[in-house]
C-alpha cells in the first residue's frame, strides 16, 4: 500500500509497473490502478516537452490526459504485457508520477480514462451529541439472546459490512467508557475527540484525519440497523452499491410526512431505471410537509412518503470542503449537487430511532423477533396481552 508521502510499492517485489520494463519499446502499459483522491487534486507534470499532462485523481474516475487522445492495443489485459498490480493508494500513484513522469513518456503521450475501484476501508460513528452520548452505552439483546451494548452492536454492524477500523468521535473525556463499551473489539476502534458542540456536520468534519483519502462509511450512534436480507447487513448492502458506481450513496427508506421533522431527506428519481436506487437531486434537512411537497417528490412512492435517511452514508472525502463552513451534512450534500453524482438507496432493512420515545424498546422488540427465540418472545407478548 502507498504509503503517506507518496512512496508505493506496487508489486510484491516493490517496485512500480513504471519501474520494471514494461513502457520500453513502444510497448505501453496501463496500470489499472485504484486510485481515490479529491477532484480538485490537480498535478501537474513536469518536463513534458509542450505535451502538459494533468492526472486528475477523482472519486468517479482517473483521467490522464494530453495532446494524443489514444488508448493503445497494449493496453488491454488480454496483452501479455498487461499485469495488473495490487490496490495501492492514492498518494502512492501521485508520487510515481512525480517521480516518474519526467521519464516515461506514456505518462504525457496518451489519454487514459478508466473507471476505478472505491475502497472503503473506515466508518465513522458519530456519538459527540448532547443526546446520543448515552444511548451507545445502552446494553441490548441481540438475535442470539446475548446482552452487548448498542456501540458494540454497531462496530459489528460495520465490521461485517468489511470495514477494517472503526473511529468513534466523543466528547472530551468520553473515550474510556466508549472502549469499555466496545468490549472486544476495541482493537478495531480509533477515537476523536470533538472539542467543542458544534453540531453533527463539524463532528463529521472532525473525522477527516482519521479516515484521509478513502471513501469511508458513516453512521450515527442512535440508529439501530436491521436488514431484512438474510447474510447482508445494512451497511454491507450500502457499501456494495457504493463499489459499484464509485460515489457517494446514502442509505435511505421511505417515511411517512409526520417524521419528517426527524430526518433529512432527498428528492430525486430513479437512477437508470433501477428500483431503490436514486440519483439525487435535492437534500433538505428536516423539511415541513410543505416543503417535501414542493422539492422533495419521488416517482413511484406512496402518496405523503418521502424518502428519508436512514442514518447510513458512503461519503468521499469530497465532502470535507463543503463541511469546513459550518454547514449541516444535508447543507453539504446539497451543495454538491450537480457538481458530482449523489445516489440514494433504499436499504432492504429498518433502522430504529433510539432517541424517538419508546424508540430503544421498539428496537428491541424488533431484533428479538427477527431472532433466534422467536416462539419465545411472541408467546411472552401474547401473555402481556391477555392480562391487559
Amino acid at each position: 500500500m502507498g504509503d503517506e508521502d507518496g512512496g508505493s510499492a506496487f508489486d510484491g517485489r516493490g517496485r512500480s509497473p513504471l519501474e520494471d520494463g514494461r513502457a520500453q519499446d513502444g510497448k505501453i502499459f496501463h496500470p489499472r490502478i485504484p486510485v481515490q483522491a479529491s477532484e480538485q487534486n490537480i498535478h501537474r507534470v513536469p518536463e513534458c516537452s509542450g505535451r502538459d499532462v494533468e492526472v486528475h485523481t477523482g472519486w468517479c474516475e482517473q483521467v490522464v490526459y494530453g495532446r494524443h487522445r489514444k488508448i493503445t492495443q497494449d493496453a488491454r489485459p488480454d496483452n501479455e504485457n498487461y499485469r495488473a498490480p495490487p490496490a495501492f493508494s492514492a498518494a502512492g500513484f501521485r508520487g510515481a508520477v512525480r517521480k516518474f513522469g519526467g521519464e516515461f513518456p506514456f505518462l504525457r503521450r496518451f489519454c487514459v480514462i478508466e473507471r476505478l475501484f472505491m475502497r472503503i476501508p473506515k466508518a465513522l460513528i458519530t456519538a459527540a451529541g448532547k443526546g446520543q452520548r448515552q444511548l451507545p452505552l445502552q446494553t441490548i439483546v441481540d438475535r442470539e439472546g446475548r446482552p452487548q451494548t448498542v456501540l458494540a452492536q454497531l462496530v459489528d454492524e460495520a465490521l461485517s459490512a468489511g470495514i477494517e477500523r472503526v473511529g468513534i468521535v466523543v466528547s472530551p473525556g468520553d473515550a474510556g467508557l466508549y472502549a469499555r463499551a466496545a468490549g472486544a473489539r476495541a482493537d478495531r476502534v480509533d477515537f476523536i475527540e470533538q472539542p467543542e458542540p458544534r453540531g453533527y456536520g463539524h463532528a463529521v468534519h472532525c473525522g477527516r484525519e482519521f479516515v484521509g483519502g478513502d471513501a469511508f462509511l458513516l453512521m450515527v450512534s442512535d440508529h439501530l440497523y436491521l436488514s431484512r436480507n438474510p447474510g447482508r447487513s445494512c451497511a454491507r448492502q450500502l457499501i456494495e452499491v457504493a463499489e459499484s458506481e464509485r460515489c457517494t450513496v446514502s442509505a435511505v427508506q421511505s417515511t411517512h410526512e409526520s417524521h419528517l421533522p426527524a430526518f433529512g431527506a432527498v428528492g430525486g428519481r430513479l437512477f437508470d431505471g433501477r428500483p431503490g436506487l436514486y440519483e439525487v437531486q435535492r437534500v433538505m434537512e428536516k423539511p415541513t410537509p410543505t416543503q417535501a411537497e414542493q422539492h422533495l417528490l419521488v416517482p413511484g412512492l406512496r402518496v405523503g412518503h418521502y424518502l428519508c435517511f436512514f442514518g447510513l452514508h458512503v461519503l468521499c472525502p469530497s465532502i470535507f470542503p463543503a463541511l469546513e463552513s459550518g454547514a449541516g451534512l444535508s447543507a453539504a450534500l446539497d451543495s454538491m449537487v450537480g457538481r458530482e453524482r449523489l445516489l440514494a438507496f433504499e436499504v432492504e432493512g429498518r433502522r430504529y430511532d433510539l432517541e424517538e420515545r419508546y424508540g430503544f424498546l421498539a428496537a428491541q422488540l424488533a431484533m428479538a423477533l427477527d431472532g433466534n427465540h422467536r416462539d419465545e418472545i411472541l408467546s411472552r407478548i401474547v401473555g402481556l396481552l391477555a392480562d391487559r
